[in-house]
């Protein structure tokens, strides 16, 4: 009988003679054949844009932050204990990691990231919450994810070198841990566990990236707005609370609608008692019916 693997296996031991980087490279082909897949299935330009962009929407950099407070080095390891791709590691490790990095403070509303950048930083939001978006030539948005604290973005472009595909801006006042590509690269070298998080992290975007198709392809506008409601929601003493500026409009990019339509649905919602509205807060007081 074959002895089981460890379940603290490290990088070396499930990937032995594979370098991180050559892996994540690999992975990367892959999310991109099944997209290829998906917009083959879906023969639609919406969705071919969309599907694209929610895979590569959290790999955005800058390579200069003209928007941003001057940087300073990062010393408090519980910055960046909890981000998942740094999961596990030596205290000792995440001071050397976080020495590589700058920290900048952006108000809300800044576009941190455009459409179209050269690739050459990753992104560790410390504060704060930012919008992954893309807008055309007739100045149309469409809002594909959004990103709270403990959250990175950039990690892809690094691997790959290509330009961005969307843009990021803070809806409110962020801060970001900020480590540029050659930093990334040695760390990544130093600490090839990190790629074990990355792979996983892919993983889930990949199984999101299928739920956010399925909902779109087989969901009616209620169906995918209260499913966007309850993924923004986060509890709070038994209650879904949505907070920061999260506008109808917003939500209306999000899923693909109209604000109107969403503005209705709003308001049945809320004289049901199954929403409450404030200035930037949103209240889920029940589940929400299956239809509308």
């Amino acid at each position: 009988m074959c002895d089981p693997m460890p379940a603290a296996a490290g990088f070396d031991t499930l990937f032995p003679g594979i370098s991180a980087e050559c892996l994540l490279k690999c992975f990367i082909v892959y999310i991109v054949s099944a997209l290829s897949v998906w917009c083959i299935i879906l023969e639609g330009r919406f969705f071919t844009v969309y599907v694209c962009a929610v895979v590569w929407g959290r790999g955005f950099k800058e390579s200069s932050h003209p928007a941003g407070t001057s940087g300073s080095s990062l010393y408090n390891t519980v910055m960046i204990e909890n981000v998942s791709i740094f999961a596990g590691m030596d205290p000792r490790d995440l001071a050397l990691i976080e020495q590589r990095m700058v920290r900048r403070t952006y108000p809300r509303n800044t576009i941190i990231l455009s459409e179209g950048d050269n690739s050459d930083s990753l992104y560790v939001i410390l504060s704060g919450r930012v919008k992954v978006y893309l807008n055309d030539e007739n100045g149309k948005e469409a809002i594909i994810n959004y990103q709270d604290a403990g959250e990175y973005f950039g990690e892809l472009s690094l691997i790959d070198d290509c330009t961005r595909s969307a843009s990021i801006m803070t809806t409110i006042k962020s801060t970001m841990a900020i480590m540029s590509k050659q930093a990334f690269h040695q760390v990544l070298k130093n600490n090839p566990d990190i790629a074990i998080h990355l792979l996983k992290d892919m993983v889930h975007r990949v199984r999101t990236l299928t739920e956010e198709v399925k909902s779109l392809a087989l969901s009616d506008v209620y169906g995918r707005l209260s499913k966007t409601l309850l993924s923004l929601a986060t509890e709070r003493d038994g209650l879904m609370v949505i907070e920061g500026h999260v506008t109808q409009q917003e939500l209306a990019n999000r899923i693909g609608a109209s604000r109107e339509m969403v503005c209705r649905i709003f308001k049945d919602l809320v004289k049901g008692g199954y929403l409450t509205t404030s200035h930037n807060r949103y209240v889920i007081n029940k589940p929400l019916p299956a239809r509308y």
